[in-house]
C-alpha cells in the first residue's frame, strides 16, 4: 500500500509594519530543495519568496529548485553560477566606474621546517590514534578507525548510489552515539611516497616538523604518508 504523504501545514505570516531605511536595500536569493516525489519540501522557499516580494523585495535570481531525485548539487552549482554577477552589480559602490574586476591571487603559504635526530624525535609512535596527542577523543582530536563492512545498496540496475559502512572502532574505547560524525582522512600512495622522497633525497626514517610564522611553536610531527598531498 502506498504510503499517504502528510501535505505540509500552510505557513501563516500575520499582517505588520516593518520600518526600513530608505539607504538599504532589500533583497532576496533562495535556493530550496525537493524530490519529483515530494514537492513540497521547496514550500518553503517558494512561499518565503512570495512573502517577501509582496514586502517590496527585489528578487535578483529566480529562486532555486534543487531535485534530490536527480543530482542537487548539480542544480545548486549552476544556480549559484547565476548569483555570482548578480551579487557583484549589488555590491559594487555606486561611484565605482572600474569595470575591470581586480584579478584575484592565490597566496603561497611558506612554511620552516625542522629535522630531527630518531634518537631525539619529539613524536616517535607514528599510530594514528595517538599522532594527535591527546587520549581523548573529540571533534577537535578525532579517532582513526578502518572501514569494516562497505555494502551498496542499490542494484546494478540504479542509476544511483547508496552506500552503507561500517567502521571498527575495536580497542578505541568508543561507542557510537547519534549524532556522531565521520571523516574521510586520504593516505598518499607508497609509490608517490617513495618517489617524494627519492626527489628530496630524504629516507623514509626521517623525523621533521613543520612550522608557519603564525603558528605558535607546536610541532606537526606527522608521518608524509598521511599529512601532506604530494
Amino acid at each position: 500500500k502506498p504510503k499517504q504523504i502528510t501535505p505540509p501545514k500552510p505557513l501563516i505570516v500575520k499582517d505588520r509594519e516593518d520600518e526600513v531605511d530608505d539607504g538599504k536595500k532589500k533583497v532576496t536569493i533562495f535556493f530550496g530543495t525537493q524530490t519529483g516525489t515530494a514537492e513540497g519540501f521547496a514550500k518553503v522557499a517558494k512561499v518565503v519568496d512570495e512573502i517577501l516580494t509582496e514586502q517590496g523585495a527585489k528578487r535578483l535570481v529566480p529562486v532555486g529548485l534543487g531535485d534530490d531525485d536527480q543530482c542537487i548539487e548539480d542544480d545548486f552549482t549552476a544556480w549559484r553560477e547565476s548569483v555570482w554577477p548578480e551579487l557583484d552589480q549589488l555590491l559594487r559602490d555606486d561611484n565605482d566606474t572600474t569595470t575591470v574586476s581586480t584579478p584575484y591571487t592565490a597566496a603561497v603559504l611558506e612554511y620552516r621546517v625542522v629535522f630531527y635526530d630518531p634518537a631525539n624525535a619529539p613524536v616517535k609512535d607514528k599510530n594514528w590514534n595517538n599522532a594527535n596527542g591527546h587520549t581523548v577523543y573529540d571533534a577537535q582530536h578525532p579517532c582513526r578507525s578502518n572501514v569494516a563492512v562497505r555494502k551498496e545498496l542499490h542494484t546494478p540496475a540504479s542509476d544511483r548510489s547508496c552506500i552503507h559502512l561500517e567502521f571498527d572502532i575495536t580497542g578505541t574505547g568508543l561507542s557510537y552515539e547519534t549524532g556522531d560524525h565521520v571523516g574521510v582522512y586520504c593516505e598518499n600512495l607508497d609509490e608517490v611516497v617513495d618517489e617524494a622522497l627519492r626527489l628530496l633525497g630524504l629516507c623514509p626514517d626521517t623525523y621533521f616538523s613543520v612550522h608557519t610564522d603564525k603558528e605558535d611553536g607546536t610541532s606537526l610531527c606527522y608521518s608524509i604518508a598521511s599529512k601532506f598531498d604530494v
